[in-house]
């Protein structure tokens, strides 16, 4: 119950109320926010709990003075950056310095995804282990006892030499049911993006992508289900589409109306 109050805390009800009090310039709310994150590092000992506020903080601040350039230019300037970063690394002539930066640089942000397929692929086509039928999902365990192995998801797919936590497309799809797996979480996840788009209108997409940053975190880590269930994800979504809050566009033209 803890790990889900956290997640709730971390993915949802702190980032939303962050920004809310910061379109506001709600000062002192914002430092306490910024003290409950605190609070929940040193429960969690978590660096990105630690480091999460000043993220949101700063991003927020950017985003408002450069709030069309960064809707504009924010994937180009991504690309470029790593492009240039993957050149510079491929020009090193210390190979030590060399492995260090293309590990942080390519590994971890592009090719990581690529990486863990493999592991996945393996395990479930080529070994043919059986599948969780989603199982690996602490809830739906609960209910079944289904689940067929030992070790986590990750720790069982890379033999215990490590724990290949992948993204949802490789944990609920081809861990899940393989193929049918695939086409699964295809599916929910199409709903999941109309779900969203269908409460995007009332904000700003630039405040959007600064609330969804931590849900988004783990999201490119781990199941679908767990980052919805135990990351905050589905109160966040309940939340933006739920009530009247300071950064919606609708409550903010009514305002000015009047």
């Amino acid at each position: 119950i803890l790990a889900y109050i956290k997640g709730a805390l971390f993915g949802a009800f702190y980032p939303f109320l962050l920004i809310n009090y910061l379109s506001e310039k709600k000062w002192l709310k914002t430092v306490l926010i910024t003290a409950a994150y605190f609070l929940l590092f040193m429960i969690d000992m978590q660096k990105l709990t630690f480091f999460m506020p000043f993220a949101l903080i700063a991003l927020c601040f950017f985003i408002k003075r450069q709030r069309n350039a960064f809707n504009m230019r924010l994937h180009s300037t991504v690309m470029y950056l790593l492009s240039a970063a993957s050149i510079g690394i491929i020009n090193m002539k210390n190979e030590v310095l060399q492995l260090g930066a293309g590990f942080i640089v390519i590994l971890r942000t592009t090719a990581v995804a690529g990486w863990l397929t493999q592991y996945y692929l393996r395990f479930f086509s080529v070994n043919d282990k059986p599948y969780t039928l989603y199982s690996h999902i602490n809830i739906i365990n609960l209910l079944t006892e289904y689940y067929p192995y030992a070790d986590s998801l990750g720790k069982t797919v890379a033999y215990g030499s490590q724990n290949a936590n992948a993204n949802f497309l490789l944990t609920d799809g081809v861990a899940a049911a393989g193929i049918f797996g695939l086409l699964l979480i295809g599916l929910v996840f199409y709903i999941l993006l109309h779900i969203l788009n269908s409460i995007s209108y009332r904000y700003r997409l630039s405040d959007l992508l600064v609330i969804f940053l931590p849900t988004l975190s783990y999201i490119l880590n781990t199941s679908l289900f767990t980052t919805l269930l135990s990351n905050g994800l589905l109160i966040l979504i309940l939340l933006l589409g739920c009530t009247e809050n300071p950064i919606d566009i609708r409550l903010n033209n009514n305002n000015n109306e009047q």
